[in-house]
């Protein structure tokens, strides 16, 4: 061997789907991509293209449109995620005691399709919101089905990657969703009006999400292997963010594996004194100060930066580019670090972002100045998303008892979704009655609360015993055989 040549180090896994890949041909990794990437997670993609065309629209269309305010916007998504939580703990047993996923998903996805062209046709708040609340109690029985599905048709140890490729798929229809409708807003109002270009998009986004039952009907089987139970699969942490979002959507079918069920809930009580506890209540309030933020974001763009509807969608367009790449990224950090910590650095990085909003409400400036700041605060809000989504789940599992995972995930689900019933309703009186700055001021010191009260949780979870990183956790370990340091 030539003594001058530097030692060559060997590549080192970078996370659990490397890891699983290493020392694999690369012709054969292609052919096993290939493979756990079914057919049927492209039919998703017209509703994910829809669903970019109408996430950010509206709150726009309430106040534009309808005349209505931030409380009439705040009121319409707590009444969608009202219908939407325990209609997903009803589609969710209903699918897994029937053994049946695609009645279920074709249910969700053309109900998704048809209200949102029936919402570009209405006229008032109220027929909006019982469109919108419709749509949430049959929209969702795609999330459960469609998750339990992945599961089926994957082998368990191809599920990171599979679950990877299907979050990518989504992620990239949305965003391209998203290009269009800031086209769409930006150089068709001149010619038809800003009313009829806005129902206009909502009708274009429906009609083009009919074409995912139809692709759903043609590329979906019924699995032969059946999930007995939505078990704790460790090698998904990482991969998933257990159904909670942050986008101003209103009934949009998610991804959701794990269901809380009824009998579950019930153990919330009582661990409400307990570590897990502790962190859904912190959780809980985090995404209370999300809600401020994001709930009233494209109005707040258009009424006070002064930003076109176009522009507000493409502000909306950097975050989610930037959540969609980082969250592969951030499943791989956490291989190597616990989620709680990781979670109190995003919020506490986010206290200064939610400032920054604040700040520009009151100090008011050129437009062009103000959009190039909240682009870039918004590549901030998109990374530090990806961190807190896919960190909670992480951090549910580090904490939760042994062997009650799955339960603990479920009752997470319902705790995320509680913020969106309760926060919509608060945030629009909040904006109403007291303006941006104080919304968007109380959103930043609540980050800086949650930041301060999970980095403790962290240390207090740390000290009371030892516990398996979280890179063995996914690789199966059990918690508690490793030996505390003498």
């Amino acid at each position: 061997m030539d003594q001058n040549q530097p030692d060559k180090k060997p590549d080192l896994p970078r996370g659990p789907q490397d890891a699983q890949e290493a020392g694999v041909p690369r012709t054969e990794r292609r052919r096993r991509r290939r493979a756990m990437v079914p057919r049927w997670f492209y039919a998703f993609v017209p509703n994910r293209l829809a669903g970019g065309l109408t996430g950010t629209l509206m709150p726009l269309f309430i106040v534009q449109v309808l005349s209505g305010n931030m409380a009439s916007v705040g009121w319409l998504s707590s009444v969608t995620s009202l219908a939407s939580v325990p209609a997903n703990v009803i589609w969710g047993n209903l699918s897994d005691r029937s053994n049946r996923r695609l009645p279920f998903i074709l249910v969700g996805l053309i109900a998704f399709a048809v209200t949102t062209i029936l919402i570009g046709l209405g006229e008032t708040v109220v027929a909006i919101a019982i469109l919108s609340s419709i749509g949430g109690l049959l929209g969702t029985a795609t999330g459960p089905a469609s998750s339990a599905l992945t599961i089926e048709s994957v082998p368990e140890k191809d599920l990171p990657v599979a679950y990877g490729w299907f979050n990518q798929i989504g992620g990239l229809a949305y965003v391209a969703g998203m290009l269009v409708g800031m086209a769409w807003l930006d150089y068709l109002p001149e010619i038809f009006g800003e009313e009829t270009v806005m129902r206009g998009l909502f009708v274009l986004a429906g009609g083009m999400a009919l074409l995912s039952p139809l692709m759903a009907a043609m590329w979906i089987h019924e699995p032969r292997r059946r999930l007995v139970d939505r078990r704790f699969i460790p090698a998904l942490i990482g991969r998933f963010n257990a159904g909670t979002i942050e986008r101003v959507v209103f009934h949009i079918p998610r991804a959701i594996f794990f269901i809380p069920r009824l009998a579950w809930l019930r153990d919330v009580r009582q661990q409400l004194s307990s570590d897990l506890g502790k962190y859904f209540i912190y959780s809980l309030l985090m995404f209370l100060g999300v809600n401020l933020v994001f709930m009233p974001l494209p109005v707040y763009l258009t009424d006070v930066i002064g930003a076109t509807n176009g522009q507000v969608f493409l502000i909306s367009l950097v975050k989610s580019i930037v959540d969609t790449f980082f969250f592969v990224p951030m499943g791989r950090l956490l291989s190597r670090r616990r989620g709680i910590g990781l979670q109190a650095q995003a919020a506490f990085l986010r206290m200064f972002l939610f400032a920054i909003l604040a700040a520009l409400a009151v100090f008011r400036m050129p437009l062009l100045a103000a959009l190039g700041i909240i682009v870039v605060v918004q590549i901030f809000n998109g990374i530090t998303w990806a961190a807190i989504s896919v960190s909670g789940p992480t951090a549910v599992a580090v904490l939760a008892p042994k062997g009650g995972e799955a339960r603990s995930m479920g009752a997470y689900t319902a705790v995320t979704s509680v913020a969106g019933i309760i926060g919509g309703p608060m945030t629009g009186y909040l904006v109403d009655s007291f303006g941006y700055v104080f919304a968007y001021g109380l959103a930043s010191i609540v980050m800086l609360l949650t930041a301060v009260l999970m980095w403790r949780l962290k240390s207090d979870a740390l000290e009371g015993a030892p516990q398996v990183p979280t890179r063995e956790l996914i690789a199966g370990k059990p918690r508690g055989a490793e030996k505390p340091a003498d």
